[in-house]
């Protein structure tokens, strides 16, 4: 597959995860094997898909950056001019969401309403309605408060845990700081665990820290 970075349970319990390599998301069997369920928008190759989230409803945000791509920004591999933030429908078409971002981390609040994306100009939040379509996009969280930025998630509170570039920087639904994990190497995502913990990826290695917050519960999940 390659380089898999973000990854997703949808509400048939499959394992659903961005293929960097492959260009695609797909879905993993039980038994390993693969099945792209989306790898083109308007005839194109994504660019390399490199996260997502699960919408309650059972649709599956994602970002499409060139981070997988040889050259990155100027791959002579690339057949989309922007990198985009897309939706995965149930029937396994795509939407466009966004053109203007150069996005990373993705997620969603605990009731789906509104959607979290990082960006180069800060991290962005939009207003999502029932048929998941986005608007009132808006800053959440300014470049000036927080640089760089990787995988993220959000609490059962609303609180989001992103990483950054000072560690893992916690933020409260309103964009305040509410304070920072920090690790001797650079956090790139994070997960929370049922046994109470929250799991990092710092470079090479997994590393935990005990939290009161839990994972979201998603309707149908």
């Amino acid at each position: 597959m390659g380089d898999p970075d973000g990854s997703t349970m949808d509400r048939e319990q499959r394992l659903i995860t961005t293929a960097s390599v492959l260009r695609a998301i797909v879905e993993v069997g039980r038994d390993g094997k693969l099945k792209t369920l989306a790898d083109r928008f308007e005839g194109k190759r994504f660019n390399s898909p490199n996260d997502m989230v699960l919408h309650p409803t059972g649709m599956i945000y994602f970002t499409d950056p060139p981070f997988g791509l040889n050259n990155v920004f100027n791959s002579p591999d690339r057949e989309m001019d922007y990198t985009g933030v897309f939706r995965l429908n149930p029937d396994n078409t795509v939407t466009l969401i966004d053109k203007s971002l150069r996005p990373n981390g993705i997620g969603l609040s605990p009731d789906g309403s509104k959607l979290y994306c990082t960006d180069s100009s800060g991290w962005v939040v939009y207003d999502v309605d029932a048929r998941g379509d986005v608007s009132n996009r808006r800053i959440f969280v300014p470049s000036s408060v927080v640089a760089g930025g990787d995988g993220l998630k959000i609490d059962d509170r609303g609180n989001m845990w992103a990483s950054s570039r000072d560690g893992l920087s916690i933020f409260y639904p309103d964009g305040r700081r509410l304070g920072v994990i920090k690790a001797d190497d650079r956090i790139s995502n994070c997960e929370f665990g049922e046994d109470g913990y929250v799991y990092m990826c710092s470079n090479h290695r997994l590393i935990r820290a005990k939290v009161k917050v839990k994972k979201i519960a998603r309707p149908g999940i």
